[in-house]
């Protein structure tokens, strides 16, 4: 309710302090946000995915795997960060970087690491983990950068990418103090089955686990068809 979802008519004690317009009609982010909203055309605010976790280490695995966490969530990977799935069925991709970037120092502490695992698709397809602070100046990443001067001709460039996607646009919506969805309701596994669409892998897949027993990538979810292109909305 501070970002992207303002409330304006909701109560005082429940909106947002801050808003501003932006460049489409009806969509509104913070005013901390001034370049969010100039360039509001170019993404689209989804505001209906919700799940049943209220606590940071189940809801971290509950969105990021699609699954629900077995608990207690922070001690055990019992399924695969969608990173590790795309690291695993496009690891065939080679592009001079890892497939699965984690911009969290895995031996942090406080850090919930068993969010980001490969579970039971091995070593392989865990995260490349970026140690360090990225606001810190000098910040760099250890081992991995390019030859010094290759980069300069971009300083002064800014390119957003948004993949084609159906884009200026509000999917879904909640009720007034944005307890609970009201429009169009959304779980995590929507989320993921609409991004590995679109990078062309099957949702409806499955792995074996380390028992052999058949693993669905998704235990549901259909992609969202309000923002793919190709899909009736």
């Amino acid at each position: 309710m501070e970002t992207y979802d303002m409330k304006p008519d909701a109560p005082a004690e429940y909106r947002g302090i801050f808003s501003t317009k932006t460049n489409v009609p009806g969509m509104e982010v913070c005013e901390l946000l001034p370049l969010h909203a100039k360039c509001a055309d170019k993404y689209t605010l989804i505001r209906s995915v919700s799940h049943e976790f209220a606590d940071h280490g189940g809801g971290h695995k509950r969105f990021l795997t699609g699954y629900k966490p077995k608990e207690p969530a922070g001690f055990v990977n019992d399924n695969p960060m969608a990173g590790s799935v795309v690291s695993k069925l496009r690891e065939h991709v080679k592009r001079g970087l890892p497939n699965y970037i984690a911009e969290v120092d895995g031996g942090r502490q406080g850090v919930d690491t068993f969010s980001f695992g490969s579970a039971y698709l091995g070593s392989t397809t865990t995260p490349f983990f970026v140690a360090g602070d990225p606001g810190v100046e000098g910040f760099k990443v250890e081992n991995l950068g390019i030859a010094p001067g290759m980069a300069d001709p971009l300083d002064d460039r800014a390119r957003l990418l948004g993949g084609g996607m159906r884009t200026g646009q509000v999917v879904g919506a909640t009720n007034s103090r944005g307890e609970y969805p009201t429009e169009r309701p959304l779980k995590p596994e929507d989320w993921w089955a609409t991004v590995y669409r679109h990078l062309g892998i099957d949702w409806t897949g499955s792995f074996l686990d380390h028992s052999g027993r058949p693993m669905p990538i998704l235990p549901g979810g259909e992609p969202i068809a309000e923002i793919l292109p190709g899909m009736p909305a």
